[in-house]
């Protein structure tokens, strides 16, 4: 089961890659002279951080949730 959870983590963590990357070169090709660099790196850094933070608060509480359910059935 917490693989399982492993697994999403990584595949979602993967897209969001995937879509900055994507979404930086396309930036990049359309205006080169008009993009403000420090400002777009500095907003992807910090919507990184951003959504590695909330991920993880979801997995830890599947996590929990996970492990606490056997011991009240009685597994």
């Amino acid at each position: 089961r917490y693989n399982y959870v492993c697994i999403v983590y990584l595949v979602g963590a993967a897209i969001v890659q995937i879509f900055n990357i994507n979404l930086l070169v396309g930036l990049y090709m359309r205006r080169p002279s008009q993009m403000r660099p420090w400002i777009m790196t500095k907003f992807i850094f910090v919507a990184l951080i951003l959504i590695w933070y909330c991920m993880t608060k979801v997995a830890a509480l599947f996590k929990h949730e996970w492990i606490e359910t056997p011991n009240l059935i009685g597994d």
